[in-house]
């Protein structure tokens, strides 16, 4: 086993990559994994579980491409949870947001649900109109349709 030293910064820049209970120790880890697999397989595609019709990073990266182009005002209909469960069925606001240029402290505050669970994700963020929005984590098969939907009013081939 090999021992690697982490500046504070790298460690911080890692637990944003992190998923929910997952540690930036796991996330190296799972990084390795990743790149190892992706390069066993011919394609880096990720798997879909059994009757999805997305992966959960699938969801969240469609997503984000088409909310960074959104104006503001639909931006705030996203972080509305009354919204958020009318159009995606998901008990969270699709995206949370924090003035850009915020610390890492209150970034990782802001992705806490009340019960001190992540509940949203930095690792597709973006950066719109001096704010910048980490998207919801909370995905399941019951959710797929309303996002297919959803998807479909803004992707060209949707």
């Amino acid at each position: 086993m090999k021992t690697i030293e982490l500046s504070e910064d790298t460690y911080n820049e890692l637990a944003m990559l992190a998923e929910p209970f997952e540690s930036p120790e796991s996330v190296i880890i799972r990084l390795i994994k990743d790149r190892v697999t992706a390069r066993s397989k011919e394609t880096s595609q990720p798997l879909k579980t059994e009757g999805r019709l997305f992966t959960n990073r699938e969801i969240q990266e469609r997503i984000s491409r088409i909310a960074v182009g959104l104006t503001p005002s639909k931006l705030a209909e996203l972080c509305n949870s009354d919204h958020s469960k009318e159009v995606f069925g998901i008990n969270f606001p699709l995206l949370v947001r924090i003035p850009a240029g915020a610390s890492h402290q209150q970034k990782r505050d802001l992705v806490k649900s009340s019960d001190g669970v992540n509940r949203w994700t930095w690792k597709f963020g973006f950066v719109s109109e001096g704010y910048e929005y980490a998207i919801c984590t909370q995905w399941y098969d019951y959710n797929d349709r309303k996002v297919k939907y959803w998807l479909s009013r803004y992707e060209r081939n949707g």
